[in-house]
């Protein structure tokens, strides 16, 4: 978040909510977070006076990203790339799956939390 707000000054904001009793046992697969932050300022307008909000919702089973639908005036293209990749990389690590949804204005996406994480040992 910190260059999101060096390139476009306070055009976006970011609300925490943090509902995790146990923060140290709490995983995410590396960049998600930061995939999710660029994907809602590449599809979404922002302005000073008028901040795009994106929240982000930890809960002790998931992790969420939202904000609200404000489709820049000229669309980026959009390929779903970076969703997609998340959503492989977190195949092989949970059960549960990485999910998508657009609802009531908003776009959703709900990453599972990694408590007992498979990880590959590396060679």
């Amino acid at each position: 978040m910190y260059l999101i707000r060096q390139r476009f000054g306070h055009a976006y904001e970011l609300v925490t909510y943090l509902n995790v009793p146990d923060q140290h046992t709490a995983l995410v697969s590396p960049v998600s977070i930061q995939t999710l932050l660029e994907n809602a300022v590449k599809h979404n307008q922002g302005h000073d006076g008028d901040p795009s909000l994106i929240e982000l919702l930890i809960t002790d089973d998931t992790i969420t990203v939202r904000n609200k639908l404000r489709p820049k005036l000229t669309p980026a293209d959009g390929t779903k790339t970076g969703l997609a990749n998340l959503t492989v990389r977190y195949k092989p690590l949970s059960d549960n799956p990485v999910t998508v949804t657009v609802r009531q204005g908003e776009f959703v996406v709900t990453l599972p939390l990694l408590r007992n994480a498979r990880f590959r040992e590396w060679d």
